[in-house]
């Protein structure tokens, strides 16, 4: 089980070519064992991103999320007060209060985490998932 950062989702879900093509099979191939965990803030994250203009999505959002959010390739996770008292423990970090929930999370969860996050991958906060 691995958990997938907010832009690891969307371009796996729009077949976005920055997914390169072995990343985005290695992730295939995770789905058929279990689905890929994604934290409720990412739903947030991404209409965010929508309603400022710095991301398009090839559909209206709610369809989008109805269509990415299929519960045999993703399972959401909530923002448990086990994943807050979590974030005390990453600082200092990132100062994206977002990417700290989802670090936090899958320290939580004791999964490695999906990202291209330079700044993530660098903290050494939480195991990173590769192919």
């Amino acid at each position: 089980m691995i958990m997938i950062d907010t832009h690891i989702w969307v371009w796996l879900a729009n077949q976005d070519s920055r997914l390169s093509l072995d990343y985005r099979r290695s992730l295939e191939l995770e789905i058929q064992n279990a689905p890929l965990m994604v934290s409720d803030i990412s739903l947030w994250e991404i209409q965010t991103a929508v309603a400022c203009g710095g991301m398009t999505l090839p559909l209206p959002l709610d369809e989008w999320f109805q269509k990415a959010t299929n519960p045999s390739v993703i399972e959401l996770q909530r923002i448990t007060s086990e994943v807050v008292v979590e974030i005390n423990n990453l600082i200092p970090f990132h100062k994206d209060p977002a990417d700290r929930i989802i670090a936090a999370t899958a320290r939580v969860l004791e999964v490695p985490l999906a990202t291209h996050d330079k700044d993530i991958i660098k903290s050494g906060a939480v195991p990173i998932w590769r192919p």
